[in-house]
């Protein structure tokens, strides 16, 4: 597990299959979702419910 202040993911790789897990592996402070969407949105704050997150369209 790696902790990292700010990670940047492209919002459909939240929704491959291991993303949210990749994710929760990252233990990220904030995540910038590019492409955001709601969807994006539910599978980062499931995957991080404590991180940040700011959806970049």
């Amino acid at each position: 597990r790696q902790a990292f202040d700010l990670v940047i993911v492209d919002a459909p790789e939240l929704h491959a299959p291991g993303g949210a897990a990749l994710l929760r592996q990252c233990d990220a402070t904030l995540i910038v979702a590019r492409g955001g969407s709601p969807a994006a949105e539910v599978a980062a704050r499931l995957a991080l419910p404590r991180a940040g997150l700011v959806l970049w369209r």
